[in-house]
């Protein structure tokens, strides 16, 4: 499997070539609305998973194209900091490409010294904050066993306390939960002493984990963002999706693997990069290896785990 995709635009940080370090659903949490579905693999213990200098191999195609992307961005089908070799990986991604790099995480590590230090050396840390006690933890992350939300969250924020760098927070809002009694409240004010430069405030998109799963209001979400340092959304007019691979169909597939996509999407993929986009739609719905999923009145294409 490729360790390497995109370029893919994000309204979060511009137009970003994706590396990731570790094998499919290999995580540390199980969230209820994790779009790859639920963990095959879950652990806390880190490892080499792949060769610093394989991966390097993979990202040769994309020397000659900086002037195409903004940042490379560390991420995975899991959560990247499970990587033992994480701190090596990011020292030379910035010499090769001379970009600000990007390390995407659940944060759930951060009680570990060796993380700490390997995500110091990321320009831009982006972690995740969706629970306010044990209780919320446990509901909406899932947590592998021995990972408490205390421990989690102290880690965070001793790491956001010796951190220069740019610190980005997600959170994902749950309707019945993050909306239910005080819960936002709480949320928030776990998120403030936190301090971040730009919060990103989420709710449902993509088919979750867990069929349960669902939005919180539009009103909800609008009053909770307004506790937080944030930047309007950028809206993508476009899907401009670069697919270097000889194979343009494998390349979307790639894409897939890490997020589900629409079938609206694909077809935007596809007429930027000039394919038949009836031929790829087709070649989707029969390939044994991507599940179909109907999510928000969109029909969504995932990879299986």
């Amino acid at each position: 499997m490729k360790r390497v995709f995109g370029i893919v635009p994000s309204r979060r940080l511009g137009r970003s070539l994706g590396v990731s370090p570790i094998p499919l659903s290999t995580c540390s949490y199980s969230c209820v609305y994790c779009q790859l579905g639920r963990t095959r693999n879950m652990q806390m213990e880190r490892k080499a998973f792949y060769c610093v200098s394989d991966i390097i191999e993979q990202l040769k195609p994309y020397r000659d194209k900086k002037e195409l992307f903004d940042v490379v961005t560390i991420v995975g089908e899991g959560e990247p900091t499970l990587y033992s070799k994480l701190g090596h990986l990011i020292e030379a991604l910035k010499v090769i490409f001379n970009k600000k790099v990007v390390l995407i995480t659940n944060a759930s590590l951060f009680f570990k010294d060796d993380v700490k230090n390997d995500a110091m050396k990321a320009d831009i840390v982006m972690p995740s904050l969706d629970a306010w006690d044990e209780e919320s933890f446990k509901k909406i992350n899932r947590p592998f066993g021995r990972i408490s939300f205390h421990e989690m969250y102290d880690g965070l924020r001793d790491f956001r306390d010796k951190y220069t760098g740019e610190f980005y927070l997600e959170t994902m809002c749950i309707n019945g939960i993050t909306d239910a009694g005080d819960g936002g409240e709480r949320l928030v004010e776990k998120i403030q002493k936190l301090a971040p430069d730009k919060v990103f405030v989420n709710t449902p998109v993509r088919p979750p984990a867990d069929s349960w799963v669902q939005r919180c209001s539009e009103e909800f979400i609008e009053t909770f963002k307004r506790n937080f340092p944030t930047e309007a959304d950028v809206e993508l007019t476009d899907i401009d999706i670069r697919l270097f691979d000889r194979n343009k169909y494998e390349a979307i597939v790639d894409i897939i693997k890490r997020h589900p996509v629409d079938r609206d999407t694909i077809i935007r993929i596809c007429s930027v990069n000039q394919l038949d986009s009836d031929e790829i739609l087709m070649r989707m719905e029969q390939d044994v290896a991507i599940e179909k999923i109907d999510y928000l009145n969109k029909h969504f294409f995932r990879q299986k785990v």
